[in-house]
């Protein structure tokens, strides 16, 4: 099965990304949003993803409210970011951050790319 993951999942471009998601049988592993946390707590519900973040770190305990019970995993800030946007890197792989299994010149220029979100 096919999987993504929406960064900026309430805005009109992520609507819409997660239209085609629907449409194609996508599944949505991850979303991610700035502040509109009733949006992406309904997005979430809908589609289960295994995690969600919002940018927003004062929005964090709104949203914990709203997804209680769910077992999605919450993160906050740029840091909620560059973990969910590693996790989605290593998830194929099926590492971890603190994988040692990758050489040093990869590891860099993963973390390098995650940093830039």
């Amino acid at each position: 099965m096919k999987t993504m993951t929406i960064l900026g999942s309430t805005g009109s471009i992520g609507t819409q990304a997660l239209e085609v998601a629907a449409k194609h049988n996508i599944k949505v592993k991850a979303l991610a949003a700035n502040s509109d946390v009733e949006k992406l707590a309904a997005q979430a519900k809908e589609l289960m993803p295994e995690r969600v973040c919002i940018y927003r770190e004062d929005k964090k305990a709104e949203l914990e409210k709203l997804l209680s019970g769910t077992g999605i995993k919450i993160s906050t800030g740029m840091e909620g970011l560059k973990s969910l946007a590693w996790w989605v890197l290593c998830q194929p792989l099926r590492l971890s951050k603190k994988a040692l299994t990758l050489p040093l010149q990869i590891r860099k220029h993963l973390w390098q790319a995650v940093s830039l979100l």
